[in-house]
């Protein structure tokens, strides 16, 4: 075997190795008793001390039927987490989401608040979800821009930051339905 080629053996298996150790962008797990596969990315921050909201992030997530590794949902769930106030507890006005990508205006409506805790009176950490339809979620994940208000909050999230969000979309050609 000459040198050159035991040097790209090694730089594969270096490749190799460097892939499985890095950091999946979204966590698959398959529930064996409910009979249902979750994705879900990790929380990102697209917004950190602004008044009322003291740090709003973001994950996505999704589920469908059986063990899938690829799949079309009924939804996306965008899940919120805002620390701050009491902002989106204590005004309806303040959980509209709209969207805002390259080409399309998307209003997804009020989100649901999900929970809240409290630290302190002033301080509170609240989770409000909201959602998406699985024809609208490729437009929010692939646009160039994509521009978010949840009330008077005003949020951009860059496209390298939806990487995950892309990855959680199945190409036609190898959904499981």
């Amino acid at each position: 075997m000459n040198t050159s080629h035991i040097r790209n053996v090694a730089a594969i298996l270096t490749l190799l190795g460097a892939m499985a150790c890095a950091p999946r962008l979204v966590k698959v797990e398959y529930l064996r008793l409910k009979n249902i596969t979750r994705y879900e990315t990790h929380y990102q921050v697209i917004m950190d001390e602004i008044y009322p909201v003291h740090n709003l992030q973001i994950k996505v997530s999704k589920v469908c039927a059986g063990n899938n590794t690829n799949c079309i949902p009924d939804q996306y769930i965008l899940t919120f987490q805002s620390e701050g106030y009491t902002w989106f507890h204590d005004h309806e006005y303040a959980r509209q989401l709209m969207f805002f990508t390259d080409s399309v205006k998307i209003d997804m409506g009020i989100a649901v608040q999900a929970d809240i805790s409290s630290a302190t009176p002033e301080r509170v950490v609240e989770w409000l979800l909201s959602a998406v339809p699985p024809e609208f979620f490729p437009i929010l994940a692939d646009s160039q821009v994509l521009t978010g208000t949840l009330g008077s909050v005003e949020f951009d999230i860059p496209y390298e930051e939806r990487a995950a969000w892309r990855e959680m979309i199945p190409s036609l050609s190898e959904s499981v339905e």
